[in-house]
């Protein structure tokens, strides 16, 4: 099945902390559960409600799993450490439409046990479905019989198991050659059909 792009769009986040963390740089790292891919956003300097609206583009074959938004600033000696952070799950756009919304960070640092405040991070999410896939999903839905589409000419060739008959699509016009297997054939002989 070919795959597709989910949009993440990081807009903004709010954080409610300390007069120091309010006055932090902050940025964002994305990653997901379904892919290698990694992003990070630009460093809003000096901001407890950074302004981002960036978005990231992930490779997709069907929206599962999770994305991944740390919220970071970056110490006196430049390494990073984590405000908060979200675990979103993409499921809920399988049917195509964006979805918008402020998720809650968790901001407990689990590694020094120290709550850095609360606050909460403002994503967009879009995974569009293809117009092709929509229609192949509308074709799968309605199951037609081959008489239905197709009237039947004369025969073409037979081999040991089936028939190749001319077949005219009706809605086109266009002629085929399509090959009818009897329902009675074996497994065995199914088998060396495949072949």
């Amino acid at each position: 099945e070919d795959g597709g792009i989910l949009y993440v769009t990081v807009l903004s986040a709010t954080i409610k902390g300390s007069e120091k963390t309010n006055k932090t740089d902050m940025f964002c790292r994305v990653s997901s559960t379904f892919n290698t891919q990694r992003f990070k956003t630009k460093v809003k300097k000096k901001t407890g409600v950074p302004t981002w609206d960036e978005e990231f583009c992930f490779f997709i074959t069907h929206p599962s799993g999770h994305i991944f938004c740390k919220v970071l600033t970056k110490d006196r000696w430049g390494r990073e450490v984590m405000i908060g952070q979200v675990a979103i799950p993409v499921k809920q756009l399988e049917n195509g439409q964006p979805i918008e919304f402020s998720y809650d960070l968790d901001c407990e640092n689990k590694k020094k046990g120290k709550n850095l405040g609360s606050g909460q991070v403002r994503i967009k999410l879009h995974f569009p479905i293809k117009e092709e896939s929509k229609d192949h999903s509308q074709q799968k839905a309605v199951k037609r019989k081959i008489h239905d589409v197709y009237t039947f000419g004369e025969e073409l060739g037979r081999g040991g198991f089936s028939i190749v008959r001319k077949g005219t699509k009706k809605e086109t016009n266009e002629d085929w050659a399509i090959k009818v297997i009897e329902k009675t054939a074996g497994e065995e002989q199914l088998l060396l059909l495949q072949t």
